[in-house]
């Protein structure tokens, strides 16, 4: 389980047993939750039973069924949420990782150490209501060569953004550690408030496509055009192509002009004798 936590990311997460209750050195943070969250619900199935209110099931032994509920009250009290897991230990009290979801979106948020369990609730709906309503994601960078610096962005830098907050733009250097794509040479951070809301790597510039004075073709000193050395087969066989191509074109006119004339004679000779017979 540990390690699969790092293989997601989950940089302040430690597994002590696979069932969650208290135990010492068991811990996880809000950030990681909401990560783990967002991994659970791109699962189908898992999406699914989340998003479920209650489900029947059948009960052979006492023929008849038995009726389960969804203990995520979020799935009740917002028409919008989708999960995705609640929780309680003597430790860790109320905790509550829930989603919502509306116009193609969807939203993460994450409570922990409640004391309660109404009020959870409560803070949870207005906390998911303002990150699903009250930003917008806007282009804070286009994609393409950078202004004030020798790179370029392949995508553009986007951030959820809230009408009113100032955006401050500023680059960095990669750090040990961090996984960016070949050729990164800095890093293009939004901030609002001093805080990084999104980043994006910046490229080095496309090289100029040039070409060298290998590729020309070497010329004669007569300026005839002609290549001379080791150039000259292949400037000849190309010529060779063009005038062979050159030669069909023209015959293909010539025979089409002649079949063309041929036919106008046919219909003048018609024409005439047509003439001839009416004036007998």
């Amino acid at each position: 389980m540990n390690d699969k936590a790092r293989a997601l990311g989950l940089t302040d997460t430690q597994f002590r047993n696979p069932h969650g209750l208290d135990e010492d050195g068991h811990y996880s943070s809000a950030r990681d939750l909401a990560r783990l969250g967002r991994v659970a619900m791109a699962d189908p199935v898992y999406r699914e039973i989340a998003g479920t209110e209650s489900a029947t099931f059948p009960w052979p032994e006492m023929e008849t069924t038995r009726e389960i509920y969804n203990r995520n009250l979020l799935i009740q009290r917002m028409p919008e949420a989708t999960g995705v897991k609640n929780g309680y230990t003597e430790a860790a009290l109320f905790t509550l990782v829930g989603s919502v979801a509306a116009d193609g979106r969807e939203v993460i948020g994450v409570l922990l150490g409640n004391p309660d369990k109404e009020q959870m609730y409560a803070d949870m709906e207005r906390l998911l209501r303002h990150g699903l309503y009250d930003f917008s994601l806007t282009t804070v960078v286009p994609a393409g060569d950078l202004a004030d610096l020798d790179g370029r962005l392949e995508e553009p830098l986007r951030a959820w953004l809230r009408e009113g907050d100032e955006v401050e733009v500023a680059y960095r250097q990669p750090l040990p550690g961090e996984e960016w794509p070949e050729g990164t040479v800095a890093v293009v951070e939004a901030l609002v408030d001093g805080r990084v809301i999104a980043r994006q790597p910046a490229l080095a510039p496309e090289p100029e496509v040039v070409a060298s004075q290998a590729e020309l073709p070497a010329h004669s000193d007569g300026g005839s055009g002609k290549p001379a050395g080791a150039g000259a087969a292949a400037w000849y066989q190309r010529a060779g192509v063009w005038m062979a191509t050159g030669a069909a074109l023209c015959g293909a006119v010539i025979a089409t002009d002649r079949l063309q004339a041929r036919r106008r004679q046919r219909r003048f000779r018609r024409h005439a004798t047509g003439r001839l017979s009416a004036s007998d």
